[in-house]
């Protein structure tokens, strides 16, 4: 079981993203994150390569369909994977490869993805999109509510 969102405040430009799972150490080979680029989730049966590949795509201006691609075009191993992608402008991409564990999932939102494979429910991704998409309202109406001095 993994689980996996990424988002981007777009107000600072700052990426955050957050997993869970049942595989040890899978923090080291899963999230990439780098400021002013972007995100990359590589889960399922990971591997950190793609995570590099990644985000070297974003890094050349590519967008996150177009880094999907590269990422995708890079293995042979797409059948195992699942990957998403969210790039600076906000744009996201995921892929979900056919022999990954079920239930499995991908959601897509405004400058968000969530991806899960090994789920008690394909919903569980849109799930936590709405939860994101719940607190981030919160934050904008402490803001709206003069939060900043």
């Amino acid at each position: 079981m993994t689980f996996s969102i990424a988002g981007l405040c777009r107000r600072t430009g700052q990426f955050g993203c957050a997993l869970t799972t049942s595989s040890m150490a899978a923090g080291a080979r899963a999230p990439f994150v780098a400021p002013g680029i972007g995100v990359v989730l590589s889960q399922a049966r990971s591997d950190p390569r793609l995570g590099v590949i990644g985000l070297r795509s974003l890094e050349e201006g590519r967008s996150a369909t177009e880094t999907l691609a590269d990422m995708v075009a890079s293995t042979p191993h797409t059948r195992w994977r699942q990957l998403a992608v969210l790039d600076r402008q906000g744009g996201v991409a995921s892929f979900t490869g056919e022999m990954c564990t079920p239930e499995k999932g991908e959601a897509h939102g405004d400058g968000a993805v969530a991806v899960g494979n090994g789920l008690a429910s394909a919903e569980v991704p849109a799930a936590m999109l709405r939860g994101f998409e719940a607190r981030r309202r919160a934050l904008h109406a402490g803001e709206s509510a003069r939060g900043f001095q």
